[in-house]
């Protein structure tokens, strides 16, 4: 087993209280014990108060540095006829301008694509402050992504204290080729991502394309956090997050629903043309929260450090025992990321049904090329795979996306129908009647929503933002370039 294997996923047992005031070992997750009668709730429903009191809490700390960016800023920018001493001093924590980046999806183009937005941005790199644009990431108050803009910009960044762009070169590794990995050897690559992911499948956690592209993708990190929890953004004191230094980092996905979802040959996705399940099955997820508004299945959020644990009726069901761990940065990563639905039905449609522009990434081609390339073998195992309710057309079996899928469900004893999204306990299980009996949420690429920029987040009256800054690398139109396409999806 790989030195980090081993420790990816454990149980440990502690005393009353344990649940509520320890901190997630970053290599491990953890089952613990909480206080035994009982009152400590992991869930929250924040719709009718507005936002939770850690976002609350936050964004006071927040919006004081805001106001000092901004004098700095406004004092470069020299407005003709503003009387900068008096509109700042009538600024304070809860009027100061609330100010949302969103980076959309687009694999790799848009997530570096959303770095050169955010350099461009960054008065800590002097061509920006020479263009007059330096200054506006010290403003925002809220950074949104998915796909390639959450997998590739968001979390990344969030990870790395919110650091330059050359900062986050030196730690992170953005030329590692996804087939082979670092090292260039396929094999050992593949198999240490295995034997991580085991320690994972012990616990009884489904393991799935989102974990295995989580784990390609935290090549992206600092070494330091590869391992570490997208909740302990907020829980380590000392994080630029924590003290209210940078934006709160929001991925987006969205849910597949067994029997509402559209399907091709078994496969389910979104569907572009319900604007109405889009909107129900969209979910955000930040270090403090995850779940989704008013309109949403769950229509609550869920302690994002407590993703994982067993609950029913909005309560843990076992009162001894929570979970934390389960929120790894690697997995936020590969949750939003995870379009291999798309993959298969763009493979299985010979193309026909082309559902978003991501199809053609680049990235993503050695993958399509392994099953016909003798160096870039995963491991394998005898155990049977059964493809539960899909269907592969004659001709589809070789398909190198294909062949990934059916090595996780082999390997996790898994069906290939099981192991092709990102599958979350459903924290939200019986509290509602959309939610009853369902024990599992099958979460996959936030842009099958048809919402390509994640304006959604930012777009909840509780959160009052003021002014939205939207980077789109979608690729929707001809020859790569933009049409707007996702802007209208947003407004339908």
């Amino acid at each position: 087993m790989s030195s980090h294997g081993s420790d990816f996923v454990q149980k440990q047992r502690r005393g009353p209280d344990a649940c509520a005031i320890q901190r997630a070992v970053p290599t491990a997750l953890i089952v613990t014990h909480i206080d035994s009668d009982g009152n400590i709730s992991l869930f929250e429903h924040l719709l009718s108060n507005g936002l939770s009191p850690n976002e609350t809490a936050w964004r006071s700390t927040r919006l004081r540095n805001v106001i000092s960016s901004l004098r700095t800023y406004l004092e470069r920018a020299n407005i003709t006829g503003l009387d900068l001493t008096s509109y700042l001093g009538s600024l304070n924590d809860s009027n100061a301008p609330i100010v949302g980046l969103s980076v959309s999806g687009g694999g790799s183009t848009s997530g570096l694509g959303g770095l050169g937005i955010w350099q461009a941005f960054d008065d800590r790199y002097p061509p920006a402050v020479a263009a007059g644009t330096g200054g506006i990431v010290q403003i925002l108050s809220y950074l949104t992504g998915l796909s390639g803009g959450g997998g590739y910009t968001v979390v990344p960044l969030a990870s790395n204290n919110f650091s330059t762009v050359a900062d986050l070169l030196t730690k992170g590794n953005y030329t590692a080729n996804y087939e082979t990995g670092p090292t260039g050897n396929s094999t050992s690559y593949f198999e240490g991502i295995f034997e991580e992911l085991g320690s994972k499948a012990e616990e009884g956690f489904t393991i799935s394309t989102g974990d295995v592209l989580g784990r390609f993708f935290s090549n992206f990190l600092a070494p330091e956090w590869r391992y570490r929890d997208f909740s302990n953004i907020a829980t380590f004191a000392n994080h630029s997050f924590a003290l209210g230094l940078g934006p709160m980092p929001i991925v987006t996905l969205v849910e597949v629903i067994n029997g509402s979802s559209s399907s091709y040959d078994g496969v389910l996705y979104p569907g572009s043309n319900s604007s109405i399940l889009n909107h129900l099955s969209n979910y955000e997820l930040s270090p403090f929260e995850f779940g989704n508004w008013i309109g949403g299945r769950a229509e609550g959020f869920m302690p994002t450090q407590y993703i994982g644990t067993t609950m029913l009726n909005g309560s843990v069901a076992n009162i001894s025992e929570c979970v934390t761990g389960f929120d790894k940065m690697s997995f936020v990563q590969g949750s939003t990321s995870d379009a291999f639905n798309i993959y298969l039905i763009t493979n299985f449609s010979n193309s026909s049904l082309e559902l978003f522009a991501k199809r053609d990434d680049p990235a993503w081609s050695p993958l399509e090329k392994r099953k016909t390339s003798s160096s870039a073998a995963a491991p394998t195992s005898p155990q049977p795979i059964s493809f539960g309710g899909i269907s592969v057309p004659s001709g589809d079996e070789n398909s190198g996306y294909l062949e990934l899928v059916e090595q996780i469900a082999s390997n996790f004893n898994q069906t290939v129908e099981e192991s092709l999204w990102a599958t979350y306990p459903n924290p939200f299980l019986d509290y509602s009647k959309a939610m009853s009996g369902v024990e599992d949420l099958t979460l996959v690429d936030g842009s099958e929503s048809g919402q390509t920029i994640p304006f959604w987040p930012l777009l909840q009256p509780a959160r009052k933002v003021d002014f939205i800054i939207a980077f789109d690398g979608s690729q929707d139109g001809t020859d790569g370039w933009n049409n707007g396409t996702n802007l209208i999806g947003m407004f339908k």
